[in-house]
């Protein structure tokens, strides 16, 4: 699995081009790869992803915090409103994002982050930069639970496992 896996990593056309665009911008997924592209078809697919929209929420030397949303492959692309209202988010969460990674570098952890983090009715999970999962909110911890490979300082790097 993991050679499958890295096999892909290397070949991901969407993650160079949210790293060159403009912080602050939503690069999507289905707007900027073409459908017959085999990373999308063999590797996105396959794990479930119809579209994903993302954007580099901070950026410093040391770390780089990017959030992406992903729509399986039975729901429609986003729209220009589903976009339009994530944008709405982009400040705070920038925000929250330097706190975070400031307050990491300090050796800290933001109790009243990981609050908030358990008052989205979705599941995150935060990896770092190898793709170990360093933070998850209640949702995903259940949702994690029969995922052996969903735990904290394993590799995200396995198949999603659904949560029901």
């Amino acid at each position: 699995m993991n050679a499958y896996v890295d096999y892909y990593a290397a070949r991901d056309p969407y993650r160079p081009l949210l790293e060159a665009a403009p912080r602050g911008s939503w690069v999507q997924l289905s707007k900027c790869l073409p459908r017959s592209d085999e990373w999308y078809n063999d590797y996105a697919v396959k794990s479930g992803v119809g579209d994903i929209i993302g954007t580099r929420l901070f950026d410093r030397p040391s770390c780089t915090i990017i959030l992406s949303v992903r729509r399986d492959i039975y729901h429609a692309p986003f729209s220009a409103i589903s976009t339009a209202q994530l944008q709405g988010l982009f400040d705070p969460l920038s925000k929250a994002a330097r706190l975070h990674a400031e307050l990491r570098e300090l050796g800290w952890k933001s109790a009243a982050a990981l609050r908030a983090l358990d008052q989205v009715a979705t599941g995150v999970i935060i990896t770092d930069g190898d793709g170990r999962v360093v933070e998850m909110n209640r949702t995903a911890e259940r949702c994690a639970a029969p995922c052996p490979n969903a735990r904290y300082g394993a590799s995200c790097s396995s198949t999603p496992c659904d949560c029901a």
